[in-house]
């Protein structure tokens, strides 16, 4: 389980933000220019804005999550958990650099492209890469290194990796209190609106973000996040009609995107009951050879959260998770249009071959983590169409 140790009372008290999943759909169809900022205290991607570590953890209450939305058509009804309310689940990864210039032009040399900037008035700068599912990955750094201690630590001790992951779900409010039923305490929902040189900042909170008082978790780098349902189905729409129109603008890797996070742990067993616990379900068990792992899948609406354990002390990941700790999150999965179009802009970018073989997931490369800011970066074909 994870507690506050001093980098958790730092996010909480010098708070974070997230974005709205219209960028996507901006990023895709017609681009984004300019900077983006939020209301005070938080970014328009990034970390999230956790509440103060003064502030009372919610009482565990027995009150039922609100009525859910009907499941989206994408997410399989095995992986449609109460917890979600029928949103999409999976939505983003955060990605901490020391250098982010450094990072983004690695990130391109993988075939990512359409960076979207943005420069945040709670210490933060990021670039986010989009995809046409609505996820998208976000590689961020402090420009202020006082008012984001929480994002500085990680920098500090690390140097580099991928540090948080979000799920959407929606409603903040149901979401906090089917966790607190099911003994979690969680934070108040917190909103967040944002202001672009595109649009003007809304008078309305287009999306509110809920945590973890105490992480339940091996680790604390689980979020929440509950978009405005209007503007949330306008983007869909958006994204719909441009992909069935052929107006999406692709990645040259042909990332179309995520399809899991790899969590490293130490004991599956006890990784495997505390996701439970808040309420998302154990699929397959799995092996994954290439980091001398074996673990298991956490359905997350349109994807997955794999729990990975090293098979003996010299693996890979046992390595990995004896320099991060455990809980720590060693890499992802990315669904992609065309493997051999993205092992072409792979091998391309790092200058060395990248050999495919068969993943949990299907066909597969994978990047290795010196060429992806410390993150075993999975591209696979065919992804499930979820």
């Amino acid at each position: 389980m994870a507690t506050h140790g001093p980098c958790a009372i730092s996010r909480r008290a010098s708070g974070c933000g997230l974005a709205i999943a219209a960028w996507s759909a901006a990023a895709l169809i017609g681009g984004i220019g300019g900077c983006q900022r939020t209301s005070a205290g938080q970014s328009a991607q990034g970390s999230p804005p956790a509440p103060s570590s003064t502030r009372p953890a919610a009482r565990p209450s027995s009150a039922p999550a609100s009525a859910p939305r009907v499941p989206h058509p994408r997410i399989p009804e095995r992986a449609a958990a109460p917890l979600l309310g029928g949103e999409l689940g999976l939505d983003h990864v955060g990605v901490a650099v020391r250098d982010l210039e450094a990072a983004r032009v690695a990130y391109e040399a993988l075939g990512f492209a359409f960076a979207a900037r943005g420069k945040l008035p709670n210490g933060l700068e990021n670039y986010n890469f989009y995809f046409s599912d609505t996820t998208y990955l976000e590689l961020l750094t402090t420009w202020d290194r006082a008012k984001n201690k929480w994002v500085a630590g990680f920098i500090d001790r690390h140097g580099r990796g991928c540090m948080f992951m979000v799920l959407s779900v929606a409603s903040a409010e149901g979401a906090a209190r089917y966790l607190a039923g099911r003994g979690h305490a969680m934070s108040k929902p917190l909103a967040g609106s944002i202001e672009t040189a595109a649009a003007d900042r809304s008078d309305r909170p287009l999306w509110h973000t809920l945590y973890f008082e105490r992480s339940p978790l091996p680790a604390d780098n689980l979020f929440f996040i509950a978009y405005d349902e209007q503007r949330r189905r306008q983007n869909l729409e958006r994204m719909r009609a441009a992909r069935e129109a052929g107006t999406l603008r692709q990645h040259p890797n042909s990332a179309l995107g995520l399809r899991a996070v790899w969590v490293a742990v130490e004991d599956l067993a006890t990784a495997r009951r505390a996701y439970e616990s808040i309420g998302l379900a154990a699929g397959r068990e799995l092996e994954l050879p290439q980091l001398g792992g074996r673990g298991v899948e956490i359905l997350a609406g349109i994807g997955s959260i794999l729990l990975l354990a090293p098979a003996g002390p010299e693996a890979p990941l046992a390595r990995f998770i004896g320099r991060r700790g455990n809980g720590a999150l060693a890499g992802m999965t990315l669904r992609v249009a065309s493997l051999p179009r993205a092992r072409r802009a792979v091998e391309a970018g790092i200058g060395q071959q990248v050999e495919p073989f068969t993943g949990v997931f299907g066909p597969s490369i994978l990047v290795p983590p010196e060429k992806a800011s410390d993150v075993w970066l999975e591209m696979v074909e065919p992804g499930p169409a979820i």
